[in-house]
């Protein structure tokens, strides 16, 4: 009697035995294909940042593409040179520092006096201007406010290269120094010259944003200037 409990015993601690094996290969099972799962989980995120990432590439991309300026045609130029009456009113800006009279073949002055002035003039008296004084209308040192004109006087190339706004140009100095460097230097030399001379004016108007002597240490070195011994000499222009 005494052995058949015995055998039973044994044998109930024997399926015990098998049972918690049972248990631990499962668990072993378990967690093998929960580290799958995870890494599983892991390589689709890391899929779906690399998708993301190359969407967005692809979307800049075509964002430069479509921001590249297309030069004007000569068929599209000439039919909006007939489309401007001759007498239309045209602005035009100055955009350097300096002041100046500037003649059409017919006598008609047309004068500036400081950076930033705009002029109205008909558009036959700008053409006149534009064929006696071109190279001024091609690096920007006048700046016709009027696409079509533009356009028409076969400028977009060159508008297409050197085109800063009056805004643009007085913000140059709150560019970081190296980005300020490399903005200037895109510039036309007159407008070189003129953010040189714009800074000297509005720092002897106590200007903070033109008075960071970092910057001028940099322009220093860049352009073999003095802006502490130019400051001392200059004399500001005066708007009418």
């Amino acid at each position: 009697m005494t052995k058949a409990i015995n055998k039973e015993v044994v044998k109930n601690e024997e399926d015990l035995e098998a049972v918690d094996k049972s248990k631990e290969v499962s668990n072993d099972e378990l967690e093998i294909e929960k580290e799958k799962n995870l890494k599983l989980t892991s390589e689709v995120d890391e899929l779906k940042t690399m998708m993301a990432q190359i969407l967005k590439n692809q979307k800049l991309q075509e964002a430069k593409i479509a921001e590249v300026p297309q030069e004007i045609k000569k068929e599209t130029a000439l039919d909006k040179y007939k489309s401007i009456d001759p007498n239309e009113r045209i602005l035009i800006m100055n955009m350097v520092s300096s002041g100046g009279t500037y003649t059409t073949f017919e006598g008609h002055p047309v004068r500036f006096d400081f950076f930033g002035q705009v002029q109205p003039i008909k558009f036959r008296d700008l053409e006149s201007l534009h064929s006696r004084y071109m190279p001024y209308f091609k690096n920007l040192e006048i700046r016709i406010l009027n696409d079509d004109v533009v356009d028409a006087l076969y400028l977009r190339n060159d508008y297409n290269k050197n085109d800063i706004t009056k805004e643009e140009l007085e913000n140059i100095i709150d560019l970081e120094p190296q980005e300020m460097i490399a903005k200037i230097k895109t510039l036309t030399r007159p407008l070189q010259e003129s953010v040189i001379t714009l800074i000297i004016q509005k720092a002897s108007e106590n200007d903070s944003r033109y008075l960071d002597m970092n910057k001028w240490v940099v322009l220093n070195n860049t352009f073999g200037i003095d802006i502490a011994s130019m400051l001392e000499n200059f004399a500001p222009s005066t708007k009418e």
